[in-house]
């Protein structure tokens, strides 16, 4: 199949398996591609090439989405200390509030263990998290 890639400043933009020719403005820069290049990729010399991802980059790409994870979890911690103060029933067990809680401090510590910035190694959530989680 034949893929088209429009280049700006030397970078993939945007890929299309659409003829662009007729369909976009003159004087966007799409090029034939294979079907492996993606947005991000480089064009130079009539070639495509693949980014090269620096280890800062990578290091700063999982920082973001260890902060994602905290920031989409804390509540449901925060929700548990409300309703312990407020003498209610407790939507997590104590078993769930003490994993959740482990879970977030792996986080935390996401950064300083020796497999960081490695995605694969990732600190595994509770198996039950993705039912209070949306």
């Amino acid at each position: 199949m034949t893929m088209w890639a429009l280049v700006q400043d030397g970078v993939v933009i945007e890929t299309t398996d659409l003829d662009p020719e007729g369909r976009y403005h003159p004087d966007l820069k799409w090029r034939p591609c294979g079907e492996r290049v993606q947005p991000g990729w480089l064009f130079k010399d009539g070639a495509f090439a693949e980014k090269v991802v620096t280890l800062q980059e990578r290091m700063d790409a999982e920082r973001q989405w260890r902060d994602s994870q905290l920031t989409s979890r804390q509540w449901l911690r925060d929700r548990h200390r409300d309703e312990q103060d407020l003498g209610r029933p407790t939507t997590l067990d104590n078993e769930q509030f003490v994993q959740l809680l482990t879970y977030l401090q792996s986080l935390r510590d996401w950064p300083v263990d020796e497999a960081f910035p490695d995605p694969q190694q990732r600190p595994d959530p509770p198996s039950w998290i993705d039912l209070y989680i949306q």
